[in-house]
């Protein structure tokens, strides 16, 4: 399993809010990371829509969590900037795979699917960062 573009900045901003209690505007983040501003303004709404950030108004206005690194995991950022309905899903032109139901590959990939969201649920922030540290 690879994870998008989206994703992987959904989950480098949470992380960058997470190592500083300071609000940070979306070109200190865009500078630090060399991200494209509307690029990182998208990821942001999505985030906020899913009460993973707040956003301070104002001319020292920016982001930061709405709550502690340890409370949110992977899973919460990753499905609050999936736009797919479901990763394992096998689509072909017409929609759906008439044989989903006797699909092995299907089943093999969706049993994978559900086995990395389960891990990603037990994989916090705040364990991340503990663990960067240590290297």
């Amino acid at each position: 399993m690879t994870f998008t573009r989206t994703e992987e900045v959904a989950i480098l901003i949470v992380s960058t809010l997470a190592e500083t209690s300071l609000v940070m505007s979306v070109r200190d983040i865009s500078q630090k990371h060399s991200i494209p501003v509307p690029f990182l303004k998208k990821i942001m709404r999505l985030l906020k829509m899913a009460d993973i950030v707040r956003a301070k108004e104002g001319i020292s206005g920016g982001y930061q969590l709405s709550r502690s690194p340890s409370n949110i995991t992977l899973n919460h950022i990753v499905r609050a900037v999936c736009t797919e309905k479901n990763s394992s899903n096998m689509i072909t032109k017409s929609g759906e795979c008439p044989l989903i139901k006797y699909c092995l590959p299907h089943t093999i990939r969706a049993t994978v699917w559900h086995a990395v969201i389960d891990s990603f649920s037990t994989i916090t922030i705040a364990s991340i960062l503990s663990q960067r540290s240590k290297t």
